[in-house]
């Protein structure tokens, strides 16, 4: 019997630098605190195993021959985390993060390393025991982006083949402004079980519009872009989730809404796993074959309780913790609005 999660793809170390602002160029910023965690797919996997702790949880991927290699296998193991199947070699990736402290904006510079040659051949599918295998993160991955004939790219290739050894398919979307989701995330989603993103990236998934001039929420085109996720080939959930709500709908067309939460001044720490926190979240009820509108509370449960932390898994706890910290914030505007 097929049990626990697998997460697959980018192994990356986050180094995290806290400023007033991003400069402008040639300009000074001064740095006021720094940290280091493990982000990626072993982010979401640390997280997802802290929101259930008895759930096996594995970890597919590479690494550097080098000390940040190191960091980020101890890591895991320290976490519970099985990495039998993650890979050695080159130098290990990694992300330095400036987040503005006045906003908690966070302005990316990323270096593939050993993430850029993780392909389909790296994984073994036939000997996968997950019962479902999330991938992390499309437009991220060359090897996996490169062109495949049949699915579209070499990463629908392996969720192909993930899916012919009997597992279900999730999938997680980096962030970028760019042309690339019509060719690289659109046919992934023909292979995809479970799709969870943000309103940016089911924007450029869908092309429906979902963000005004000013940012706000287009909330009513969020269900004619989850209705176009599933006929683009999602099989069984698509979800998107933003800081103000999440939507969500099953194949058989049940629609969900769960508003954001007002968090009092001081409550957040750190931005930089809420997405992570989400995704897994909202993967732990899919696990549990719960309802649509169970697995957006989960997610946005997952997703604040990170917020209470400057690492991205720092504050997380087991899922019937984070409901119960939950519940005791009220709502942005009225549940049923």
């Amino acid at each position: 019997m097929r049990e626990g999660i697998a997460y697959a793809g980018n192994l990356i170390v986050d180094r995290i630098r806290r400023i007033d602002r991003l400069p402008r160029r040639s300009e000074l910023a001064a740095i006021h605190g720094t940290s280091r965690s493990a982000g990626g797919a072993c982010n979401g996997a640390v997280i997802l195993k802290r929101l259930a702790p008895q759930m096996p949880v594995s970890v597919c991927g590479a690494v550097g021959e080098d000390g940040e290699g190191d960091f980020i296998l101890g890591h895991l193991a320290q976490n519970g985390i099985d990495t039998r199947s993650v890979l050695r070699r080159g130098e290990t990736s990694f992300t330095d993060v400036y987040e503005e402290t006045s906003t908690n904006c966070r302005t990316f510079f990323y270096f593939g390393g050993a993430n850029d040659s993780f392909d389909a051949e790296d994984i073994d599918c036939a000997a996968l025991t997950c019962r479902v295998l999330q991938i992390c993160y499309p437009l991220l991955l060359p090897a996996l982006d490169a062109p495949h004939a049949q699915y579209g790219s070499r990463m629908g290739l392996l969720l192909h083949r993930a899916r012919e050894a009997g597992c279900l398919t999730a999938l997680d979307v980096v962030s970028e402004d760019s042309t690339r989701y019509e060719t690289i995330v659109r046919p992934l989603l023909a292979q995809t079980d479970y799709l969870t993103v943000n309103e940016l990236e089911a924007e450029r998934i869908t092309g429906v519009r979902l963000t005004g001039a000013d940012g706000a929420l287009i909330e009513e085109n969020m269900r004619s872009a989850l209705e176009t996720m599933l006929a683009l080939g999602v099989s069984r959930r698509a979800i998107i989730h933003a800081p103000a709500a999440a939507f969500g709908m099953d194949a058989d067309g049940t629609f969900a809404h769960e508003p954001g939460k007002h968090l009092p001044d001081g409550f957040i720490r750190g931005t930089v796993g809420a997405g992570d926190a989400f995704c897994a979240g909202a993967l732990l009820a899919a696990y549990r074959d719960l309802p649509v509108a169970q697995a957006l509370r989960f997610g946005n449960a997952a997703a604040v309780q990170s917020l209470r932390a400057d690492t991205s898994s720092g504050a997380v706890v087991p899922m019937e913790e984070c409901l119960d910290h939950y519940d005791a914030l009220p709502y942005r505007r009225a549940r049923n609005a």
